[in-house]
């Protein structure tokens, strides 16, 4: 018996297998192209980054701004369309409001990818979420600032502390003199030596 692959089955488990891959990885994969003014790929990532479904994304960039994503794929656009050969690969941070109300921190990486002529065929991108990175930065940044109180505070209070003592040291040192001045022995008798 010989058995048969079913194409189409396996399409649709490839296309479900790697779309549960992509939901899980935060970073999502896309291709534009500039004459058309459209995402000629994407993958299924980016459905979960920008929270809105691959087809629109791929669509166009007119209706992501509609949506209210327009600032950052408007500075997306400029600063790919100003990249030349040779240049390093682009990258900028966005914070930016889902349609279901969630803030979310977006990296947008891209490059240009130019023929023979030099001129701009497609830019490719990789867009990730850094929500969580920028969280533990904001934390880590609130940390600090409450370490450097903290540490202003005690050495406040450490260089409080050592005056007092300092003034105890020099109080006890005159108390000591004055003891001895006083005294009818230390006047009269050499101190006992060994």
């Amino acid at each position: 018996m010989t058995i048969r692959p079913d194409p189409a089955g396996l399409a649709v488990r490839s296309r479900t297998w790697f779309g549960s891959l992509a939901s899980r990885v935060g970073s999502a994969f896309w291709i534009y192209d500039p004459a058309k003014r459209r995402i000629e790929y994407a993958d299924p990532g980016l459905a979960s980054i920008w929270g809105r479904p691959v087809e629109v994304v791929q669509e166009s960039f007119e209706q992501l701004q509609l949506e209210g994503a327009g600032e950052a794929l408007q500075k997306l656009l400029g600063e790919m369309a100003a990249q030349r050969p040779g240049d390093p690969p682009g990258c900028f941070d966005h914070r930016t409001q889902r349609p279901d109300g969630r803030s979310v921190w977006v990296r947008m990486q891209y490059e240009r990818v130019f023929d023979p002529e030099r001129q701009a065929e497609v830019i490719v991108g990789v867009t990730s979420d850094i929500t969580d990175l920028k969280e533990a930065q904001a934390v880590a940044v609130e940390a600090w600032s409450e370490l450097g109180v903290r540490v202003r505070e005690r050495t406040a209070a450490l260089e409080q502390a050592n005056r007092a003592l300092s003034a105890e040291v020099q109080r006890r040192t005159r108390a000591e003199a004055d003891l001895r001045s006083a005294s009818p022995r230390s006047r009269s008798e050499p101190p006992p030596g060994p």
